[in-house]
């Protein structure tokens, strides 16, 4: 069982997409299988989660009981200046219903 956390967010969410033609699927991930990719204990949106996609929202696991339910793109424009890290080539070739731009 997974407890979803809820998040208040203040400013402005950051937009990956190129447009707004995508699709996504939600993933609840465990935070142990992601601890190196966090950034001050959240999953940036842009991120490359191993095949399965790119993280469409900022994450927050700090309040987290370990699990938390992620929306990850599977197809659609994604804009690689968005990104935290643009994609290797391999990375790229892993998800060919994404066109990153």
């Amino acid at each position: 069982m997974s407890i979803q956390s809820s998040v208040l967010i203040t400013g402005e969410q950051k937009n990956i997409l190129d447009n707004t033609h995508f699709t996504s699927v939600n993933y609840k991930i465990v935070k142990t299988d992601v601890t190196a990719q966090l950034s001050s204990n959240v999953l940036l949106a842009g991120t490359i989660l191993a095949g399965k996609g790119v993280v469409l929202n900022d994450v927050d696991f700090t309040n987290s009981h370990g699990t938390e339910t992620v929306p990850v793109v599977q197809h659609g424009w994604v804009r690689i200046a968005a990104m935290p890290k643009a994609p290797t080539e391999e990375e790229k070739a892993t998800f060919p219903m994404i066109q990153f731009v």
